[in-house]
C-alpha cells in the first residue's frame, strides 16, 4: 500500500484546499458585482461537491484493499506520516479561515455604505463560503479519521494500539491528532 496508486491519490484529493478567487469590488454596480459572486460562489460548491463525493468513493474503493496487508510496518509508517501531513494542512486550513474571516468583515463593513441591500448580499455570499469550507474541513477529518482506522486495521493486534469501548472516547481519540 505504501506505493499503491489509488492511496497516493486519495491522499492527493484529500490534501486539495482550493477556494474561490475574487475579483475586487472597485466601483462596479452592487447588483451586478453580487450575481457575479454568486456564480463563483455557485461554481465553488458545485465543485466542492464533486470533490466530496470523489472522496468519498476514493475511501469506500481502497477500504477492501487495506484489509489484506496487515502488519506490514511500512504501510503503518506511511499511513501515520498521511495522518501527519493532514493535520498540518488542517492546522494551515484553519489559519486561511480566520485571515478570510477578516477579510470578509471588512468587506461586509465596507458594503452597508453602498447599501443596507449590497451588505447582505455579502453576509450571504460569505455565509455560503464559509459553509464550503466548513464542509470542506470536515471532509478531510475524515479522511483522517479513514487513514487512523487504516492504520488501525494494519496494526492488527499491535500491543501498543488504544482498544475503545465507548464510540465517543474513540472519536475524541481519533480526532485529538488534528488539535
Amino acid at each position: 500500500m505504501t506505493f499503491q496508486p489509488r492511496m497516493i491519490h486519495a491522499f492527493s484529493h484529500a490534501l486539495v484546499t482550493d477556494a474561490p478567487a475574487f475579483m475586487p469590488f472597485a466601483g462596479r454596480d452592487p447588483d451586478d458585482y453580487a450575481a457575479y459572486l454568486r456564480e463563483v460562489v455557485t461554481d465553488f460548491e458545485t465543485r466542492s461537491d464533486a470533490w466530496i463525493r470523489q472522496g468519498r468513493a476514493l475511501r469506500e474503493e481502497l477500504w477492501p484493499s487495506l484489509t489484506e496487508r496487515r502488519g506490514n510496518s511500512d504501510d503503518i509508517a506511511a499511513l501515520e506520516r498521511m495522518i501527519e501531513e493532514l493535520a498540518e494542512r488542517q492546522k494551515s486550513v484553519k489559519a486561511q479561515a480566520r485571515a478570510h474571516e477578516r477579510v470578509w468583515r471588512r468587506v461586509i463593513r465596507d458594503a452597508a455604505a453602498v447599501s443596507r441591500a449590497h451588505q447582505d448580499d455579502m453576509r450571504e455570499i460569505n455565509r455560503r463560503v464559509r459553509r464550503v469550507v466548513e464542509r470542506r474541513f470536515e471532509e478531510r477529518e475524515n479522511f483522517a479519521d479513514f487513514l487512523r482506522a487504516a492504520r488501525a486495521e494494519l496494526a492488527g493486534s499491535r500491543q501498543d494500539a488504544p482498544v475503545f469501548d465507548d464510540p465517543a472516547e474513540m472519536e475524541r481519540y481519533l480526532r485529538s491528532a488534528l488539535f
